[in-house]
């Protein structure tokens, strides 16, 4: 799966879920608050009377975890208790001892801190499908809402969407799906929100643009570039440049060029030699200015445009493809291996 982290501040790494407390009252008139600071537990009590004689116990899921006192505190007065900031789930008590009028009482509140990890969420393997517009993910925490911005390669916004949960629990398969006109889809960004207010945020690139396969008259055995096939690739040079000016303010692209040969002479023979002619075809370009990291690879008698029996001259399949992308390019029957060679 693809698993992407929360793009939140790391100092609310844990997220605290706020449970009502609950008081028993026995006399004492105070206020009972609390909150998680980034390296704390705050509580804090308000007296709305004159207190003396106060003093606190805290326990947590059942053992005793801290306790204070204090002489006195005035109507109005606030004391603010720290202790350690959980990192779990815990249930507390809070019993709050006081004399008030010259009679002794409590208070007992009771309240839960659910912690959550960061945020990561996930898109389950195989249903991330541009051409369909949807995928398939999971949150670790409740599910609030997805956001998702779907940009073209000319630069306009295709779609802008929000998916809307209700809570859903972690872990729930979350179907995630946008319409939009036609257009070739450049980056779709996606913000994961939880019911805790916690964020989390990716960018998907599944552009991609294969240029018509260029043929280049190779002498037999050689990978050098015939002086007359040049304008045919200076003419293909223009076209990348003019797709990268496109969308350099949103992607960093890379070209890959894929090399392939007929079936007249040995496989091995072929490989070697496919190899070494798209990486002459990315030497060629670089040369005539192209200002982009090139990657080459040779895939011989794999991949053939037209199916042939062994030691067949077919022009088609002697042929080189140009691939602009932002990644490596998926494997399939035109690119049935992913080892791609850097030229620079």
């Amino acid at each position: 799966m693809l698993r992407f982290f929360s793009l939140t501040p790391a100092w609310i790494a844990l997220i605290a879920f706020f449970a009502p407390a609950v008081a028993s009252a026995q006399g004492i008139p105070v206020g009972f608050s609390w909150r998680l600071d980034p390296d704390a537990m705050v509580m804090v009590i308000e007296a709305d009377d004159q207190l003396d004689d106060l003093s606190v116990e805290l326990r947590a899921d059942g053992r005793s975890a801290d306790s204070w006192t204090r002489g006195s505190l005035g109507t109005g007065g606030v004391w603010e208790l720290s202790t350690a900031r959980p990192t779990r789930t815990t249930d507390y008590e809070i019993t709050i001892e006081a004399t008030y009028a010259d009679e002794p009482g409590a208070l007992v509140y009771e309240f839960t801190a659910e912690i959550y990890p960061p945020l990561e969420f996930e898109v389950v393997d195989g249903s991330f499908d541009p051409d369909a517009r949807r995928f398939t993910m999971t949150m670790n925490q409740p599910a609030d809402h997805v956001q998702v911005n779907v940009r073209g390669d000319d630069g306009s916004m295709l779609a802008e969407r929000i998916v809307s949960f209700d809570g859903d629990a972690p872990g729930t398969p979350l179907e995630i799906s946008w319409t939009s006109g036609p257009g070739n889809i450049l980056t779709i960004d996606v913000r994961a929100e939880s019911t805790t207010g916690a964020w989390s945020s990716t960018q998907f690139i599944p552009w991609q643009v294969e240029f018509e396969a260029v043929h280049v008259n190779f002498a037999s055995g050689s990978a050098e570039i015939p002086a007359e096939d040049a304008p045919v690739l200076e003419a293909r040079l223009r076209e990348i440049q003019q797709t990268v000016d496109r969308v350099r303010e949103w992607v960093d692209c890379k070209l890959y060029i894929a090399g392939y040969t007929d079936t007249v002479g040995g496989s091995a023979d072929n490989q070697r030699l496919s190899e070494a002619r798209a990486r002459s075809l990315g030497a060629f370009l670089i040369e005539q200015g192209l200002d982009l990291p090139v990657y080459y690879q040779g895939f011989g008698e794999s991949g053939l445009a037209v199916q042939t029996d062994d030691n067949v001259d077919e022009p088609e399949n002697r042929r080189a493809l140009f691939i602009l992308s932002t990644r490596s390019p998926p494997t399939s029957s035109q690119v049935p291996r992913s080892n791609w060679s850097s030229l620079r």
